[in-house]
């Protein structure tokens, strides 16, 4: 999932900004009609996007009274939205771990692959 690779994204992304065209390439870009933003910040949104949309939500419940009738509704959104922020967390810890187990065969000789 992108979760998963985002790291991986990022050191790819350093590692090919030490060249130089492909900087100067970016930079254009950057510079050139994406609001001045960088791609590291276009990369960190869809991580962000989960916990903030839980912050929105629990704004949203502290400010409704509990009679109007959205109410249940905003309290089974931050439900889901917690079940899915925790589903995500667990999903990006296995792969860390399977990642982990993965580099460890790596360094083995002879383990069979």
């Amino acid at each position: 999932t992108f979760v998963n690779n985002y790291n991986n994204a990022i050191a790819l992304l350093t590692e090919l900004e030490e060249n130089s065209d492909f900087e100067s390439k970016l930079k254009g870009l950057t510079d050139g009609g994406v609001k001045g933003k960088s791609i590291y910040t276009y990369l960190i949104m869809p991580i962000q996007r989960i916990p903030r949309y839980v912050l929105l939500l629990g704004e949203m419940i502290k400010h409704t009274r509990e009679s109007h009738p959205d109410y249940p509704h905003l309290k089974n959104a931050m439900q889901k939205m917690d079940e899915l922020a925790d589903y995500i967390d667990e999903c990006k810890e296995a792969y860390n771990e399977n990642k982990f187990v993965v580099d460890l065969q790596k360094r083995i000789k002879g383990f069979p692959r």
